[in-house]
């Protein structure tokens, strides 16, 4: 990420390479923020804040117990997201 703003960078590549290179450089510096809100999650899991409730499958008729109280981040619609009002919903939420 640091490369992205030095002078090198301008003259690396064309432009195509330097947009890819960028974008892939961002993408690694959102995920070290993912991994901590993550780790986060499953702490309060391990130590049973989280746990709203147990839910029964209608089919085999088994409970399974639900940790949603507490979820901080949803990654995969942050990442497929097509607004930004979607994404910045996704992010630091709570049930």
């Amino acid at each position: 990420m640091a490369f992205c703003g030095t002078p090198e960078f301008a003259e690396y590549g064309n432009w195509f390479t330097r947009v890819a290179y960028s974008h892939v450089a961002m993408t690694f510096a959102r995920f070290t923020y993912y991994i901590a809100w993550t780790i986060g999650n499953g702490s309060t899991a391990a130590c049973g804040l989280s746990w709203s409730g147990t839910k029964v499958d209608p089919v085999t008729k088994q409970e399974t117990h639900m940790f949603e109280r507490n979820t901080s981040i949803d990654v995969w619609s942050i990442e497929t997201g097509t607004t930004a009002v979607l994404m910045l919903d996704k992010w630091n939420t709570s049930i």
